[in-house]
């Protein structure tokens, strides 16, 4: 692989074709945000919704998972790591989750076989999806560790990304879906913090997919993490976490 440097930032001259993929998925992301609005506004389609069972962006979202799944296999597969075979299965779950919604199943049955009332704005099944999510929460912290433990230093950071992709993923799914629940009488506010959360959701899984895709086609020795590798690409980075910053760590 041929590295060209630009201050403390690596420009990987072969993954103009990752940056090219991310580009076009987050183009697609796009399109489907604006479906979603437009049939908000104007009560089209609901399948063009991006929270609707069945819909168009839901396929789409699935469509992504099972190719970050299969991915992560074909990284265990070629560095002869087991440890990326439990990413694999995480975003194989992920994908069961979100074509059957199984945590919206899961909250509904601890909520109804415990008893859970509801608390803090929020239904009992709410609370329920989110003990949920922290059981995932808790099976990630655990591969994570796995990994750690059985990689290398750049397949160390190659975890890290991932987990650090899928906390932002959190944030989306769990901290905004929670928002999105307590001002569900207020449309316009309901429409704007549902849109933050399933685009949210959409845009990160791209990342997820794109990153995935390049580390699978680099050369297993770099060390460049996802902001680095992110900077190199979009400058607009530079503003948002500077290099000194970045070579202290």
């Amino acid at each position: 692989m041929k590295y060209a440097t630009q201050g403390h930032g690596f420009v990987q001259e072969s993954d103009a074709g990752a940056r090219h993929f991310l580009q076009a998925l987050l183009l697609l992301d796009a399109a489907f945000i604006s479906l979603h609005v437009f049939a908000a506004l104007f009560h089209a389609d609901p399948k063009l919704g991006l929270g609707v069972d069945r819909s168009y962006g839901e396929f789409y979202q699935c469509f992504k998972l099972a190719l970050i799944s299969g991915l992560c296999a074909c990284a265990a597969v070629r560095f002869k790591l087991r440890g990326f075979l439990l990413w694999a299965l995480l975003f194989l779950y992920m994908l069961a989750d979100d074509a059957m919604r199984l945590h919206e199943q899961g909250g509904k049955f601890i909520a109804e076989h415990l008893h859970w009332s509801d608390a803090f704005g929020l239904r009992g099944r709410d609370l329920g999806e989110m003990f949920v999510f922290g059981c995932v929460g808790m099976l990630m912290l655990a591969i994570l560790v796995i990994n750690l433990y059985s990689s290398s230093k750049p397949l160390r950071i190659r975890s890290l990304d991932i987990a650090f992709l899928i906390f932002v993923l959190a944030l989306f799914g769990v901290g905004v879906d929670a928002l999105h629940v307590m001002f569900t009488n207020f449309a316009a506010l309901e429409l704007i913090l549902g849109t933050i959360e399933d685009g949210g959701e959409l845009v990160t899984i791209s990342f997820i997919v794109a990153y995935v895709y390049w580390f699978l086609s680099a050369d297993r020795s770099d060390s460049v993490t996802i902001i680095g590798w992110l900077r190199a690409r979009y400058r607009i980075l530079d503003a948002l976490y500077p290099r000194d910053r970045a070579h202290k760590r």
